[in-house]
């Protein structure tokens, strides 16, 4: 399912979009691989291009930076603009009017046409714009060790059922069933692929993007929960605070079979060893199809 959270949301003090008017900007965000750097050296450079300042202020993870942000607004001292959560979060944050709107610019675009209308719903409070999205992606993508499946001679599993099935023989072979750093980052990306994947289409739009409590207290929900407990017997002793890229390196390394992320991570993994024989490659864990 995709994953809408990924906005920068803009206008603390200003708004990056337009000519920049050697206006210096302070943008705090939370993309530090490899990958992600480059991702947001592309509007760094664009900006400088138009004669701005782009003024880079990365933190570990979305904790961090959501932190790091925090303490700048509180200080008096907020960025220009930060990379932060749709939905409630950016409507907390726009509640409280310490966020500029983006309308002007929404206007300019015909965002309302160019954009898909579940993105615009979770931009928009009270009428007005408040984030401009920049990256969309999916969280219910496994990347899996080529050389682990062809040692057992296993197909990697596309669906949760098969993986349930599968992990207590790749668990017995000395392989680590899933690689996963229990994180608060991890865990989301993880829990939203079983809502998905066990839960279905439908209550993963009802609970994820329409916040629908009965749906949330429903039994498919509970079933989610439940083989997200049982998944802890198929993670292995070192996955507390692990970081998201030592998770991915046990599947490059042949030490685990599987690993859920979202598909942002395929800009950071290596594409020479990618669907290569003794490599790793990437599916999509199929949604539960609807009853």
């Amino acid at each position: 399912m995709k994953n809408l959270r990924w906005l920068l949301a803009l206008g603390l003090t200003t708004s990056l979009a337009g000519p920049a008017a050697a206006q210096k900007a302070t943008v705090i965000n939370y993309y530090t691989s490899g990958g992600e750097s480059r991702a947001i050296a592309v509007f760094a450079n664009e900006y400088n291009k138009r004669g701005g300042q782009w003024v880079n202020e990365p933190a570990i993870g979305p904790p961090a930076e959501q932190s790091l942000a925090l303490s700048r607004i509180a200080g008096g001292d907020p960025p220009t603009a930060m990379q932060w959560s749709v939905g409630a979060a950016m409507k907390e944050l726009a509640d409280q009017g310490v966020l500029a709107n983006l309308d002007e610019f929404a206007k300019a675009g015909d965002w309302s046409k160019n954009i898909p209308p579940i993105i615009m719903k979770n931009i928009t409070f009270n009428g007005h714009v408040y984030g401009a999205p920049f990256d969309i992606g999916g969280v219910n993508y496994m990347y899996y060790s080529i050389k682990v499946f062809d040692a057992l001679k296993m197909q990697p599993p596309k669906t949760w059922d098969e993986f349930l099935a599968d992990a207590p023989k790749i668990k017995a072979a000395g392989y680590i069933p899933l690689a996963f750093g229990g994180n608060a980052q991890q865990e989301d990306w993880l829990f939203m692929s079983l809502l998905a994947g066990v839960g279905g289409p439908e209550v993963y739009s009802q609970v994820a993007n329409d916040h629908n409590a009965k749906v949330a207290g429903s039994a498919a929900v509970e079933r989610v929960f439940q083989v997200y407990g049982e998944l802890r017997q198929y993670v292995d002793a070192g996955s507390p605070n692990r970081k998201w890229n030592d998770s991915l390196s046990l599947v490059e390394t042949n030490t685990a079979a599987c690993r859920i992320v979202a598909t942002i991570m395929t800009a950071c993994s290596r594409p020479a060893r990618r669907c290569s024989g003794s490599g790793y490659c990437v599916l999509p864990m199929a949604a539960k199809k609807p009853s």
